[in-house]
Formats: C-alpha cells, sequence, structure tokens
C-alpha cells in the first residue's frame, strides 16, 4: 500500500485480511478500506517521518447497508448522508533521528549567513525507488527519470461522452418519453455500460405513476456497470407544447448525490424537444454545496418556480424559464455541470453553466 501510495498516488485501498490493522477498529466484516490521509516529515522532532492511516468501516447502526454480505464493502449504500462510515485515524511514525550519527540536523543555521550546522542532512525516509525500466513517474521531491508522469488521469471529454451515450439510447429513451406523454406521469429509467463488448444500454425502466417523480432502479448485474439514468419531465394533460415542461428541477441536482462515487455518472433529463444532461464536474465542491442546501431542497424548488415565474417568456416558454432559474440557484459554485442538447436527435450538447 506504501509504494503504491508513494509511486501512483493512490490512497485508499480495501483490506481483505481482517488481521491488518484488527487493534484499531472492530468491524463485524472481513475488509476494511483503509486510506493514507496525511504524509509528514518531522526531523526536528526526533522523527523520520509520519502518516495517518485511516480506517472506515460501515456503521450499519446509522443506515449503511451491504446487500448480500457485509463484509463486502463494495456493495454497501449510505441511505442517511454522512453517517454510513465510521472513520478512525492512527498516527504511525517512521524511523528515529537517534540511531543516526550527529550530523543533524541540516546545516544552514536559520536568517542571515548562518553556519554549516553540521553541513549533513538526513537520509530521506522515502528514497526514490527504483522503477526498474517501468514507465512509472517518480514520487514527489525525487529526480526525473526521463519517464512521463501516468498520473492524474487525462480529463474525460464530457461532450463527446453525452453524444455516445444518447446515441446508443435514443431508441428506448424516445419509447419512454412517449409513454410518459400518454400517461402524465414520470418514468426512469438506468443507463449501463455492458463489461465485455462495450455495449451501452437502458434497463429498469419504471413509474410510480406520478407527475414530478419516480425512484429510479440502479440495479446491475455483475457483467454491467451503472454510468448514468434518465427520466422524463411529461406533459401535462391539455398541455401538449414541449415548451411547458419545465427543466431539470434543484431536487434533480440533489439526486446527483446517490451516485456521486461513480465517476462521470450522468443524469439526463428529457423535456420534450431538448434533452439535459447533469454531471458532477467537482466532487469536493458539489459536497459542500450539498452540505450547505440539502434540508432546504423543497424550498429551492420553490424558489426556482417562484424566480421562473418572473421571467417575461415565462407563459409562452416554461422551459427556458425554469432553466433560467435553475441556473441562478446554482450560482458558479455548485460542482454540477448542465448541458443541454441543440439538435433534433438531442445527441449534440452544449454546456450552460
Amino acid at each position: 500500500m506504501w509504494l503504491n501510495y508513494k509511486i501512483f498516488g493512490w490512497n485508499r485501498f480495501i483490506s481483505t485480511d481482517s488481521r491488518l490493522f484488527s487493534s484499531e477498529t472492530v468491524s463485524s466484516g472481513s475488509e476494511r478500506i483503509i486510506q493514507f490521509r496525511e504524509v509528514e516529515e518531522h526531523f526536528v522532532e526526533g522523527r523520520l517521518a509520519s502518516v495517518y492511516v485511516c480506517i472506515s468501516t460501515p456503521n450499519f447502526a446509522q443506515g449503511c447497508t451491504c446487500p448480500g454480505n457485509e463484509g463486502d464493502f463494495s456493495t454497501c449504500s449510505c441511505t442517511i448522508r454522512d453517517c454510513c462510515w465510521i472513520t478512525n485515524c492512527d498516527l504511525l511514525t517512521f524511523g528515529d533521528i537517534s540511531s543516526f550519527p550527529p550530523v543533524f540536523p541540516p546545516g544552514g543555521g536559520g536568517t542571515g549567513s548562518g553556519g554549516s550546522g553540521g553541513g549533513g542532512s538526513p537520509p530521506s525516509p522515502f528514497p526514490c525507488p527504483s522503477l526498474q525500466g517501468r514507465a512509472a513517474a517518480p514520487p514527489p521531491g525525487c529526480g526525473s527519470t526521463g519517464n512521463p508522469p501516468i498520473y492524474p488521469a487525462p480529463p474525460i471529454n464530457i461532450l463527446a461522452m453525452l453524444t455516445e451515450y444518447t446515441t446508443a439510447i435514443n431508441s428506448a429513451s424516445e419509447i419512454m418519453v412517449v409513454q410518459a406523454n400518454n400517461e402524465h406521469v414520470e418514468y426512469g429509467q438506468a443507463i449501463v455500460r455492458h463489461k465485455t463488448n462495450s455495449t451501452i444500454y437502458t434497463k429498469n425502466k419504471r413509474t410510480d405513476n406520478q407527475p414530478n417523480y419516480v425512484e429510479i432502479v440502479h440495479y446491475v448485474t455483475a457483467n454491467e456497470v451503472l454510468i448514468g439514468e434518465e427520466h422524463v419531465h411529461e406533459d401535462f394533460p391539455n398541455k401538449t407544447n414541449p415548451l411547458d415542461r419545465s427543466a431539470p428541477s434543484m431536487s434533480d441536482i440533489f439526486a446527483l448525490s446517490k451516485n456521486r462515487a461513480i465517476p462521470n455518472f450522468v443524469s439526463f433529463i428529457n423535456c420534450g424537444n431538448v434533452r439535459y444532461a447533469l454531471v458532477i464536474e467537482n466532487l469536493a465542491v458539489f459536497a459542500q454545496f450539498y452540505r450547505n442546501n440539502f434540508r432546504q431542497v423543497d424550498e429551492l424548488d420553490k424558489q426556482q418556480n417562484t424566480i421562473a415565474g418572473q421571467q417575461p417568456n415565462w407563459n409562452s416558454n416554461w422551459q427556458l424559464a425554469t432553466e433560467i432559474a435553475l441556473l441562478q440557484l446554482l450560482g458558479a459554485n455548485s460542482g454540477v455541470a448542465i448541458y443541454k442538447s441543440n439538435n433534433t436527435e438531442k445527441t449534440n450538447f452544449i454546456k450552460l453553466n
């Protein structure tokens, strides 16, 4: 774990050995999530270095469930935000400078020219490992090897991704839109990618037979990867103008938190003649936005409608009016990107914020 942390930057590991760090925490399962949180070097304190190892276990008493096997943390889900995991951190120290010759601390003195101070420096507790010819980046502070870095991963082209997804699901999506408009209730479905052949398709289509609400089921098999979801803002009785259908709501924004752990998870909202896409582009900013506002989501939905009703075009284009209101409420620091289709097939997108 330490070498993976220093070389590749990985700082979160699942331990399948219940004996590892067994004295730090008590778990009913066989696995723990172990995270390196902080690394420091402490020459002046008589220590070479320290690392905080944080161990997280499910809080089964506060809404965390792990279907099928409580020891398999990859299946766990939280029904109560910030109450699912119990995290404990312990400070582990590496080395002691008393075991080295008395030529430390390093020379240079304080301000001014200073003195030699012994003229030496202690060996690094984290020496550069031998890369043995592999194309890997050196740890921070180590000399360059001439090899290109392998991290961070290149950014995803979100616009291309949205086109890929919607092109694949368009047929099934339009069937769901027609069904929702005919019945005047919301429908929703999950979007998955097959692990073997990379095919993208929809599944779990359902309705709660209610206007303005549907609970989307995200169940996938072992051969599938959940990549997104879609629901319909349907026609209301006696209103068949596509522009009467609202843009995404603030509730739709906060619903992204359910799948925030899936990188580039997309929530599509089909609103008549356009399709919107919601993507978390900065998880840390979104998490703070969520914590600050999630208790007021009902009030924010009301505010969105109030602001939309103040737009000069609200009576003829409720879709645009609610879109303007949504962008105003999100502001510049929500961590969520809003995209909107701009072609007839609803497969090309522009970013709105």
